[in-house]
């Protein structure tokens, strides 16, 4: 009966210990939004509040040699936001249900320009003369809501977790503009066209993974 006892008092005091490790927690992740952190804090035994940010930019310059002229392109990606998340734990597991809102910083420019001399029927242009062609892909709504589920509570149990989420942003339309100058001006009139066909593109999945860490 003592031994009973005993058993009883180390479990109920095993759990409590259990109960109260949750507490403030980062992570570090990666997935379509780019790499990123998030800081999260439990409200119960069944919330939690996020907050991060995300950041991708690339730079490319590309040289392309043809038959007529040659054109250089140059072209930039910036890619990421800020996010603003609410995790429900349905079961008071790593499994939860997300909602919440990103601030949006998405943004692909491409310029191209003729870097050599163009001959049409014997008739030589200068790259001036040719002139240079720019386009911009960009997502105007400043906050799109997300919902989304995903595995993993940072906040409660152990130290070291393991993060994965899938989901929707609600992004509204994007935008496409080109201006051109020179002989190529005209074909940035092309760019209402390429716009009309962007109508579909409301809706923008986001899949990441990551690692996170339990501070307190």
């Amino acid at each position: 009966m003592k031994r009973t006892f005993i058993l009883l008092i180390t479990i109920m005091v095993v759990g409590t210990v259990s109960a109260q490790k949750q507490g403030l927690a980062f992570a570090v992740k990666a997935g379509s939004m780019g790499p990123g952190i998030e800081l999260a804090f439990p409200i119960g035994d069944k919330l939690v509040i996020r907050a991060g940010g995300s950041a991708f930019n690339v730079s490319k310059t590309q040289i392309e040699r043809g038959d007529d002229v040659d054109v250089r392109f140059d072209a930039d990606v910036t890619w990421g936001g800020f996010s603003g998340l609410v995790d429900f734990h349905p079961f008071k597991n790593g499994f939860r249900l997300t909602g919440g809102a990103y601030v949006d910083n998405r943004e692909v420019t491409a310029a191209g320009v003729a870097i050599s001399e163009f001959d049409l029927d014997g008739k030589i242009f200068q790259p001036e003369r040719l002139g240079s062609l720019s386009a911009t892909f960009k997502y105007d709504q400043a906050v799109s809501p997300y919902l989304g589920i995903g595995f993993g509570d940072m906040t409660r149990g152990s130290r070291l977790g393991f993060l994965f989420d899938i989901g929707v942003i609600y992004t509204g339309k994007p935008t496409f503009e080109m201006t051109g100058t020179g002989m190529i001006a005209q074909t940035a009139n092309w760019a209402t066209r390429m716009e009309e066909g962007l109508t579909t593109f409301t809706w923008m999945p986001v899949v990441s993974l990551g690692l996170s860490f339990r501070i307190l």
